[in-house]
C-alpha cells in the first residue's frame, strides 16, 4: 500500500488499487482466524521466503535439493502460514482470476512430500485456507485496468461478494467504510487522500505534510524558486527604500507590502515540504501572511498606477471594489481550509481545499488579468493616437511588459491545473518578484514619457532608480486631471507623471 500511495505501484489507476488493498487490509482478521492457532510451525517458527515467489531465486543441486538463495536483498521472513502456504509456483493462474481457491494437483503433491518429511504440521499449513493465495497475490501490477478488474471479480468470489457487482457502486459504498488509521477514525478514500498527499512522490501532492519522496531534482528546484524570490524580495525592499524619501502612499505602502510578503510565504513553504519544524502552525501562519500580502498588495499596485491611463472612475471603483470582495471571497475561505485540511487531516476538509486552491489560483489570476487587461486595453488607444515614433516604442514596451505578467498567471494556472502543488506554491513566489520587478521597468518608462513632454530630456530611456516617482498621491492626480481640460492620452499621462515627479515623497537629485 506504501508502495501505491508514493506512485511506484498501479500509477494508472492508483485509487482503485489502494481501495482494493485497502479492502483486502480489513480482510486480514478473517483470514487469519481460520489458520490453527495452536500449530507449532505456525505460532513458534519463521522462514526465509523470497518476496517474488517464483521459485527462480532457488539454487538447486543436481538433486534437486535446495542449497541456497539467490538475492538476498529481496529474501523476507514469514511465519508458516504464508511461507507454506499456496504459492504461485504452484497456482493456477486461471483458478486465482475465477476466484477458486480448491488446491491444485501440484498442492496436493507438495504437501504429500512435506508430509513424508516429517513436517506434517506444514502440509497441514497448505490446507487451512486456501483463500490465502487470494490475499497473498491480490492484484498484478504490469496489466491493464480492464484485466486487473477480472482478479477483483475473483477477490470478490472467494471472500463472498457477488462476482458480478457494479465496479463502481462498491468502490463508492467502500469509499464510506470507516477504519482507524494513524489514531483518527477515517473512510477508506480518508486514508488514501492522507497517504497520497503526505507520502507520494509526486509533486501534485503534499499539501498536508512535508516532502518525504526520493527526487532530488525536485528538493534542487523547489530550492531553486525560493531563493530567487528570496533574492528578488530582498533586492526590492532595498530599492524601495533607497527610492521613497517620505513612506507614504498608496503606491509605496502596497509596493512594499506586497515585496514584503514573498519573504513568508517562499519561508513557510520552505519549512514545510523540508520539515523543517514539527509546530504546522508555524509554518502555516507564516504561509497565510505572506500569501494574503504578497497576492493583493500586487493587485494594489497595479491598481495603484491604473488611474494614469484611465480616467473612468467607474472602471477604477470597479477595479478596487473587486480586489477587496476577493479578499473576502477567496482569502478567507482559502485560509479556513487551509488550517483545517492540516489540523483535521478529513477527506472533506482535504477535497475542499483542492478545490478552492484551483478556485483562488484563477480568481486571483483572473483579477491580475482583467487589471492588466485594461491597462494594455489602454495603452493600445494610446498606440493609435499618438505619433510619436519614440513613445509609441515606449508604449509598445509597457504593452509588452503588461503581457510578460498575464503570461506568468496564466503559466501559473497550467501548473495548478496539472496538478503539481509543490511546483505551483514555490514557483508563485518567484513569480510575483518577477512581476514586482516588472513594475520598475513601467515605471522607468512612464515617468521617461512625462520627463520628456515637460522638456527633461533624461541621459538615458532607463530614468535611474534615484529618480523613479511613486504613484503615492491618487488625489492630487484626480484634482489636477479635473481641473484641466481633455487632452490626448499620451498628454493626460505626461501631465499627471510631471505633477508626481516633483513629488516631496521621493528622492530627487540635489
Amino acid at each position: 500500500m506504501p508502495l501505491i500511495a508514493d506512485g511506484q505501484l498501479f500509477a494508472s489507476f492508483p485509487v482503485n488499487a489502494y481501495l482494493v488493498f485497502l479492502f483486502l487490509k480489513s480482510q486480514i482478521l478473517a483470514f487469519a482466524a481460520n489458520l490453527d492457532p495452536d500449530s507449532s510451525a505456525a505460532t513458534k517458527h519463521l522462514y526465509i521466503k523470497h518476496v517474488d515467489d517464483k521459485g527462480d531465486h532457488l539454487m538447486l543441486n543436481d538433486e534437486l535439493n535446495i542449497i541456497g538463495i539467490m538475492d538476498w536483498r529481496m529474501a523476507c521472513v514469514d511465519p508458516a502460514s504464508e511461507a507454506f502456504g499456496p504459492s504461485l509456483v504452484t497456482a493456477e493462474m486461471s483458478d486465482i482470476y475465477n476466484g477458486e481457491s480448491s488446491l491444485t494437483i501440484h498442492e496436493h503433491a507438495l504437501a504429500h512430500l512435506l508430509k513424508a518429511k516429517g513436517v506434517a504440521d506444514l502440509a497441514d499449513t497448505m490446507s487451512n485456507d486456501e483463500r490465502l493465495l487470494i490475499f497473498i497475490f491480490g492484484l498484478d501490477y504490469d496489466i491493464p485496468w480492464n484485466e486487473t478488474l477480472l482478479l477483483i471479480r475473483g477477490i470478490w468470489t472467494v471472500i463472498g461478494v457477488y462476482r458480478d457487482t457494479d465496479w463502481k457502486a462498491w468502490k463508492e459504498d467502500h469509499g464510506r467504510c470507516t477504519v482507524h488509521c494513524h489514531c483518527h477514525t477515517l473512510t477508506l478514500t480518508d486514508s488514501l487522500i492522507i497517504m497520497s498527499t503526505g507520502s507520494s512522490s509526486s509533486p501534485s501532492n503534499w499539501v498536508t505534510g512535508s516532502y518525504t519522496g526520493n527526487s532530488d531534482g525536485l528538493r534542487i528546484t523547489i530550492t531553486t524558486f525560493v531563493v530567487i524570490a528570496w533574492y528578488n524580495s530582498i533586492e526590492l525592499m532595498v530599492l524601495i527604500f533607497s527610492i521613497f524619501k517620505q513612506y507614504k502612499g498608496i503606491y509605496f505602502w502596497s509596493l512594499l507590502i506586497s515585496t514584503a510578503g514573498i519573504l513568508p510565504y517562499s519561508i513557510g513553504f520552505f519549512m514545510k515540504f523540508f520539515d523543517l519544524t514539527s509546530a504546522i502552525w508555524v509554518s502555516l501562519t507564516l504561509v497565510t501572511v505572506g500569501w494574503w500580502t504578497m497576492v493583493t498588495g500586487q493587485s494594489f499596485v497595479l491598481y495603484s498606477r491604473l488611474h494614469l491611463v484611465v480616467q473612468n472612475t467607474r472602471v477604477l471603483s470597479f477595479v478596487c471594489g473587486m480586489i477587496i470582495a476577493n479578499v473576502f471571497l477567496l482569502h478567507i475561505p482559502t485560509t479556513v481550509l487551509t488550517y483545517a485540511a492540516n489540523y483535521e487531516q478529513s477527506y472533506k476538509y482535504l477535497h475542499a481545499y483542492n478545490i478552492m486552491e484551483r478556485v483562488q489560483v484563477a480568481g486571483f489570476c483572473a483579477q491580475e488579468l482583467i487589471i492588466s487587461g485594461i491597462y494594455i486595453w489602454e495603452t493600445t488607444r494610446m498606440l493609435k493616437l499618438n505619433p510619436n515614433r519614440d513613445n509609441r516604442n515606449i508604449i509598445l514596451q509597457l504593452f509588452m511588459m503588461n503581457l510578460v505578467c498575464i503570461l506568468m498567471d496564466i503559466a501559473l494556472i497550467a501548473v495548478e491545473c496539472a496538478n503539481y502543488y509543490i511546483y505551483q506554491t514555490t514557483l508563485k513566489a518567484t513569480v510575483y518578484s518577477i512581476k514586482l520587478k516588472i513594475e520598475y521597468g513601467v515605471l522607468n518608462k512612464l515617468i521617461y514619457i512625462a520627463k520628456q513632454s515637460a522638456g527633461r530630456q533624461p541621459e538615458d530611456p532607463y530614468i535611474e532608480l534615484s529618480r523613479l516617482s511613486p504613484i503615492a498621491n491618487s488625489d492630487t492626480t484626480r484634482t489636477t486631471t479635473q481641473s484641466k481640460p481633455r487632452r490626448s492620452s499620451i498628454e493626460g499621462i505626461s501631465f499627471r507623471l510631471r505633477a508626481l515627479v516633483a513629488s516631496p515623497h521621493c528622492r530627487q537629485d540635489r
